[in-house]
């Protein structure tokens, strides 16, 4: 384990091509860079975290229900982040009520599925106004995305159902 690590309960490690991420249970969110063989901290208070199908992205949220997008590499499709750039959305703060729940990666790796207490909404990682966030459903529970198949799971009424994309 990496001295930066030592003595840390580990909750979640995702490891993918050349990325590994670790969540610990006090929040950090460490992401390891292959030039310096080293684990750097991108978040201190992250609850949960999602890296994109062309794992070059982690969403995550942290304990306030921020939803921050981190960006590994370069990214140049209608936006543009160096790797390091971070996007924050206000969304589902806690002091206005939200709550995250989870969030899924649409197949593009622009777009997030983000479940929270209420519905399941659709947004674009895009910061630039206006800001595209659109509600796909309220009153579920328990979504779940099967990237393959392209289909949004939930529980809606005690009943199982899906829309797909």
């Amino acid at each position: 384990m990496p001295d930066e690590l030592t003595g840390k309960t580990i909750l979640q490690i995702t490891a993918s091509a050349d990325k590994i991420i670790l969540l610990a249970k006090e929040g950090g969110l460490y992401v390891f860079n292959q030039q310096n063989q080293k684990f750097e901290q991108i978040a201190h208070s992250a609850e949960n975290f999602a890296v994109s199908p062309d794992n070059n992205k982690i969403a995550f949220w942290d304990k306030n229900g921020k939803l921050n997008i981190y960006f590994i590499e370069d990214y140049q499709n209608g936006i543009s982040k160096k790797a390091g750039d971070v996007i924050r959305f206000d969304y589902y703060l806690k002091t206005n009520g939200g709550d995250i729940k989870n969030i899924y990666w649409y197949k593009d790796s622009s777009h997030l599925f983000v479940e929270n207490q209420t519905s399941i909404d659709f947004i674009e990682i895009d910061d630039r106004l206006p800001a595209n966030k659109y509600i796909l459903n309220e009153g579920i529970s328990n979504s779940y995305y099967e990237q393959n198949s392209n289909r949004l799971y939930f529980i809606e009424k005690s009943n199982l159902n899906f829309i797909e994309i």
